[in-house]
């Protein structure tokens, strides 16, 4: 005969429940000798001078926006309006340049020094001689239950990484064009200008300011930036303009991207 009070205190009991976490953290190491942090916070009120109609979450993290209306109903659950508050502006400095990233207002933003927590900047200032100036950022959410803070709380610690290492050594592609009469030109008397030669075909493209472009051969082109975002997306667009015929194998080869070719199939 079962033991009926034995199963339940031993699967209802509290030591024995797998309870979710309310919260998830993300830790980022970085160093204060290599790279300042500034950080800014602003009021919500300030933000309101602008305002913006919906655009997808995760592209609006390197856009100048401060409000962005979420998709969906104009109110959540809890009864609160569907909006992002950008209200938080983090800069990084680093011997590559700088870049500006803003986080939402329910985001918190800590700074971990030798096992303690400080707020973030008076956790950056170096306060000793043999500081060896080690710190940890570290992201987290009041509710990981919640799916728009959730995936803000992923999406913006991955960005920030990319952006910790574009400062320090900037990011990098590359795009090969294979085939006959095909090259790249960067004209000495145009800094800002692309052109691209296929055959008897030349296509003109404009250069951003924030990207650099490196001519190592006639079909060899490095892309170079501070924003990762940034200079795959210049990338792609490039090797968009020719893309790889399946069959010859001619056009513009991004990073290492396998193409697969076609066969012809015989008459």
């Amino acid at each position: 005969m079962l033991n009926i009070t034995f199963l339940s205190k031993r699967f209802f009991s509290n030591s024995y429940l797998a309870l979710k976490p309310t919260n998830i953290i993300k830790n980022i190491h970085i160093n204060i000798n290599e790279l300042s942090v500034n950080y800014l916070k602003k009021e919500k009120y300030e933000l309101f001078k602008e305002y913006d109609d919906w655009i997808p979450t995760k592209s609006a993290i390197n856009q100048d926006r401060d409000i962005i209306k979420l998709k969906g109903p104009r109110f959540d659950k809890n009864g609160n309006e569907n909006k992002l508050f950008l209200t938080q502006v983090l800069t990084l400095k680093g011997k590559a340049g700088e870049l500006s990233m803003k986080f939402p207002d329910f985001m918190n933003i800590k700074c971990i020094k030798d096992n303690k927590e400080y707020e973030l900047l008076e956790g950056m200032k170096k306060s000793e001689q043999d500081d060896t100036g080690r710190r940890t950022l570290q992201l987290s959410v009041p509710d990981s239950t919640d799916k728009i803070q959730k995936s803000m709380l992923v999406t913006l610690s991955t960005i920030l990484n990319n952006n910790i290492e574009g400062v320090l050594d900037g990011h990098l592609a590359y795009l090969r064009f294979v085939g006959p009469g095909c090259r790249f030109i960067l004209p000495e008397d145009d800094k800002k200008k692309l052109i691209l030669k296929k055959g008897t075909a030349y296509i003109n493209r404009t250069i951003p300011d924030d990207i650099t472009l490196e001519l190592k051969s006639p079909t060899f082109l490095l892309v170079k930036g501070l924003d990762l975002q940034r200079v795959n997306v210049f990338a792609n667009s490039i090797h968009n303009m020719a893309k790889p015929d399946p069959y010859k194998g001619a056009g513009i080869y991004f990073n290492d991207r396998v193409y697969l070719k076609k066969v012809k199939s015989g008459k």
